[in-house]
Order: structure tokens, then sequence, then C-alpha cells
């Protein structure tokens, strides 16, 4: 995780700790919408720090076990290691299909849950002609064809919630995604696999508004 995104995670969920609790009645509805924006900071350090928005639902409950899913999908620019130097070999995008537990705290107008979500992950590669043909003149194969292969994903989780009133709510979470997909070329020439670590910490911060 960057300095950057780390004080940046930190000062939210400070925000919502020290934030003075709401005049009017807080929600007491089950179901909430609203939107969130995320923030991804690769495992690899070569790779880009992608930032997506997105929409984000909560199924407010009480205290206790319950079952959760997952969804963190993100594009980034994909850079592994060739024979030890970072090697851009495309754009990749990660769609992690995840479900899982978790456990949930409620202290007044908070809650604390932390959760483990796995499921599998469905990857795709896109390459211009130059990245192509670079990749494949790395990997020592000329004209190659370069796939990645779909994964296992398994992502652990923590998330706060501040209950904001007039039935609206806040909440930052931290996660880490991990997630090894294969890249393969193949060409007239030979084979050669590599895994690749697509694994990242993923910060979210939301507000939602409960509508059932």
């Amino acid at each position: 995780m960057t300095p950057a995104t780390a004080r940046t995670a930190l000062a939210a969920i400070a925000l919502l700790l020290t934030s003075a609790a709401a005049v009017h009645a807080q929600t007491s509805a089950s179901i909430a919408a609203g939107v969130a924006i995320t923030f991804y900071d690769p495992a690899n350090p070569s790779a880009d720090h992608p930032t997506g928005v997105g929409l984000v639902g909560r199924l407010r409950r009480g205290s206790g076990l319950g079952a959760t899913v997952g969804m963190d999908w993100f594009t980034a620019n994909l850079v592994p290691e060739v024979n030890g130097r970072p090697t851009k070999a495309g754009h990749t995008s990660i769609r992690p299909l995840m479900g899982g537990v978790s456990y949930i705290r409620q202290f007044n107008h908070y809650a604390i849950s932390g959760g483990l979500v796995a499921g599998w992950a469905i990857n795709s590669l896109s390459q211009g002609d130059a990245e192509r043909t670079a990749y494949a003149s790395y990997v020592g194969i000329p004209d190659a064809r370069v796939s990645i292969s779909n994964c296992l994903a398994v992502e652990p989780s923590l998330t706060l919630w501040r209950e904001l009133g007039n039935h609206f709510a806040a909440s930052a979470s931290v996660a880490y995604m991990v997630a090894r997909p294969t890249l393969t070329a193949v060409g007239p020439t030979g084979r050669r696999a590599d895994r690749v670590n697509l694994s990242a910490t993923v910060i979210t911060f939301a507000v939602v508004y409960g509508v059932f």
C-alpha cells in the first residue's frame, strides 16, 4: 500500500469514528443502495494503481454470522517480470465472483465486520501490436500468441459502517484480494507459462441510502 493511499484510508476511518451523531433518527431500513469509490494498490510495484467508481448494496442486520459476496472488478496494466525484468504485457481485466461469510458486530451507530470470500476470477488480456511483439521478443518466442488464465480468488476484508441518519450510512473498508493467474505465450518455436501476481489491496469508501 502506498503512503498516500494509507493516509487516505486512515483519514476516512477517523472521520467516520469522530463524526457527530446525526440529529435525526437513524435509519431502520434493512436494504440500502449507493455509490462507492475504490482504490486498488497492486502487490506488483510495477503495475499502475487504478481507481473505480460503482454501485454498492448493503443488507443491514444485527450482530452475528452471515453470508456475503465480493465482486472487486478492476483493470490494470499487466507488468510481469521476465528474467528479472519488469515487462509490459498488455492490459488485463480481472472479474472475480466470490462468496463467503462475514461476522458483524453492532455498536450503537456503528457496525464493524470482518469477512472472507473466495471464488473464481474471470480474466482477460488485451494487447496492442507493439506490446505483443515486444513481449514475444522478451520471452524468446517470436510471433507468440499470449493469453491469461482464469484463477482462484480469495479476499479477507474489514469494514466499518457509520449510521448517519435520515436513511444514510457511510463505510470504509480494506481488503486484500489474492489472485495469481498464468500468462502463457505459445508460438511456432515453443511455449512459455509464467505465474503472474494480480493480488491487490482494495480500499473502498461508500455512502448508501436505505430504501427498504
